[in-house]
């Protein structure tokens, strides 16, 4: 079924994972370009030795400009974790961190977005969004200098606020009847949508993205896979969280692979693929990249 109709019947051969895509979107699935090369782009957050007992131990890695870097493995591997230490969320035991080469100490999450990193975080119901409020106040939280009203005034222009709404409203394709809608009424790739648009205005220069696509229909994580490839595409650092094995040889240009809190293997090129992400899953944690 699509939009109330029913669509297609498939059966015998006919019935492919392929087959029931198509005929959930609406058409073939569009592959996503991704970047030659990322790595050779700037460092623009480098991670060394991070540790927070037990669900992190002696993480490493680099996050270039304009990648897209998976962060795969089982729950339970320390994989959001590991994003609430680079967002400042926890503090590691031990470690350090740069941003573009520069010390990266976060005392809080206000210190991380200050510094130029932005979250949307798992739960996003609960953690990213106030879903009796509209889709214009949501957008609204990330970027409250440029609406104020005067720089002498502390208040929020209404119209500075509404247009804000629209633009990402229009941007993201968001589905709404209008911005002052609550955004508990949203479908689940909406209210993605929403908590990603509050970001895009505040242009942070590394993203992490933990679990994005949770909980959404196979067109929104095909537009939100879209939305996540033109930011790297605009230089934009993207660090993806998918406990889904199948998303992110589709979306990523290397993936990491965490097990009992350890970054155990790299994947990229032609090594990218399922069967490698879950292999490495159930790795032995001895079976690190070197830092």
């Amino acid at each position: 079924m699509r939009d109330g109709r029913s669509v297609a019947v498939l059966e015998g051969p006919e019935l492919t994972r392929r087959g029931l895509v198509q005929a959930i979107v609406g058409g073939a699935v569009e592959h996503l370009p991704k970047s030659r090369d990322a790595t050779h782009g700037e460092v623009m957050l480098s991670a060394r030795g991070l540790r927070r007992l037990p669900r992190v131990s002696e993480a490493s890695f680099d996050l270039h400009r304009g990648e897209v870097l998976g962060l795969g493995g089982l729950v339970g591997a320390g994989r959001s974790e590991l994003a609430r230490l680079l967002y400042g969320a926890d503090r590691p035991d031990a470690g350090t961190m740069t941003i573009e080469g520069r010390p990266f100490a976060p005392r809080s999450p206000a210190g991380a977005v200050r510094a130029g990193l932005g979250l949307v975080p798992e739960e996003r119901r609960t953690e990213g969004l106030l879903l009796g409020k509209s889709i214009a106040f949501n957008l609204s939280l990330g970027n409250l200098t440029p609406l104020l009203a005067s720089p002498l005034l502390p208040f929020i222009s209404p119209r500075k606020r509404a247009r804000l709404a629209q633009a990402t409203i229009r941007d993201l394709s968001i589905r709404a009847g209008s911005p002052e809608q609550p955004v508990g009424r949203l479908s689940g790739g909406n209210q993605q949508k929403v908590v990603i648009g509050r970001w895009l205005r505040s242009k942070p220069k590394i993203l992490i993205l933990d679990e994005p696509t949770r909980g959404v229909d196979i067109g929104a994580r095909g537009e939100i896979h879209r939305l996540i490839r033109a930011l790297a595409a605009d230089g934009m650092a993207v660090l993806v969280i998918s406990s889904e094995p199948d998303e992110l040889p589709d979306l990523c240009d290397r993936v990491l692979v965490m097990a009992e809190g350890r970054i155990v293997r790299e994947l990229a090129g032609t090594d990218l693929t399922r069967s490698a992400i879950i292999e490495a899953s159930y790795a032995e944690t001895e079976e690190r990249v070197p830092a």
